[in-house]
């Protein structure tokens, strides 16, 4: 078989060392970077915990408090379904 000889060389078995250590060190950058995401929606749960709607206090007109984290955070979140990661904590505040 062709990949049997294709295999056979040095040079094949250096470069697919070489990927295997490059997808291995990537994926445990994905792992991490999730883990580090999860810690971060308990800062997003304040946020979204806190009113939406205040009254300025010398004016009367009525704000709109929008925490930009936490708007991130929940794009990241939707970004991260459709890869069909953990986010279902996100959504049960």
């Amino acid at each position: 078989m062709q990949n049997k000889t294709l295999m056979a060389t040095k040079e094949s078995k250096k470069i697919v060392k070489m990927y295997n250590k490059v997808a291995k060190a990537l994926i445990e950058f994905e792992a991490l970077w999730h883990q580090a995401w999860l810690r971060s929606i308990e800062q997003c749960k304040a946020g979204l915990a806190a009113p939406l709607l205040v009254q300025h206090p010398n004016t009367g007109k009525l704000l709109v408090r929008v925490c930009v984290f936490c708007v991130c955070v929940l794009v990241c979140a939707l970004c991260m379904c459709t890869c069909v990661c953990e986010c279902v904590s996100v959504w049960t505040i």
